[in-house]
């Protein structure tokens, strides 16, 4: 199954904050986690199919955790929800739905952490058609790492794991543009506006050990000095990411240079809108 061309028009009017944006108050009928205050941060989730064109189809009943603490919400009938995490703390969460691959995000409750955002989710069977490609099991075996350098068309970055869980990751992927696929062959990302949405982003690994894992992003990355979704790493171009069992982790960094979108024609237009400036 060819892995179909992401067109992310779709996407520019309304996604403007970290994947996205959160759609309204986030509330809705499905209620918040935890409680308001000044020792904690909101966000505003909104979650949709991704299955596999971009349809933007609400999920209702998409729970949203933050790993480690009793802390979740699930989506209403538009598929929002608002959670509270702790202030100033590097988290991790999970969304989750029944007959959708389950996904990791980490990121830092700074200033800079997104007031919303939005999550596509991506059915298993198109997943397991995805891992047909990549000559892995699905169910992911491990988790899958899958890695974004802001903005989002630039050929020729690598993506590197670093530090001590360097080995314990499988085999190296990237998305081709030439075949509208993810291929295992393909040393560093091509040239290709939209994967913020992709289901593997830009490119990553397989078959990686559950932990924390570090990655440099070398090649033609530039200067990245921050993670845009991700947790610091212990130098610039390199960031932290939660992997878990059975799961896609996103990671992205965002960079100083960006680069121009196209008149909308010419080329397949993206907005990431990580909210780190």
């Amino acid at each position: 199954m060819r892995c179909p061309k992401i067109s992310i028009f779709v996407f520019v009017v309304s996604a403007f904050c970290s994947l996205g944006c959160g759609d309204g108050d986030g509330g809705g009928d499905a209620g918040a986690g935890g409680q308001g205050g000044s020792e904690l941060v909101a966000a505003s989730v909104y979650v949709f199919a991704f299955d596999p064109i971009p349809d933007q189809v609400p999920i209702e009943g998409a729970t949203i955790c933050q790993v480690g603490a009793d802390n979740c919400v699930t989506t209403d009938k538009r598929g929002t929800a608002t959670i509270y995490f702790p202030a100033n703390q590097e988290i991790a969460a999970t969304v989750e739905k029944q007959g959708y691959g389950p996904r990791v995000y980490c990121n830092v409750t700074d200033e800079y952490f997104p007031e919303g955002y939005t999550v596509p989710l991506y059915t298993h069977e198109y997943l397991a058609s995805i891992a047909e490609q990549l000559q892995t099991p699905y169910p992911w075996k491990g988790g899958i790492v899958g890695l974004l350098r802001w903005f989002s068309p630039n050929p020729g970055v690598k993506f590197l794991p670093v530090g001590p869980t360097a080995e314990a990751v499988g085999a190296a992927y990237y998305f081709d543009s030439a075949t509208d696929r993810y291929d295992l062959e393909i040393d560093a990302t091509t040239y290709y506006f939209g994967l913020p949405y992709g289901p593997l982003a830009e490119g990553g690994f397989t078959e990686v050990v559950p932990g924390v894992h570090q990655f440099e992003f070398a090649g033609t990355a530039g200067d990245c000095p921050h993670a845009s979704w991700g947790w610091p790493g212990d130098a610039p171009n390199r960031l932290r990411v939660l992997v878990m069992e059975g799961h896609t982790t996103y990671g992205s960094l965002r960079c100083d240079e960006e680069i121009p979108v196209p008149i909308l024609g010419e080329s397949l237009a993206s907005t990431d809108s990580d909210a780190r400036e």
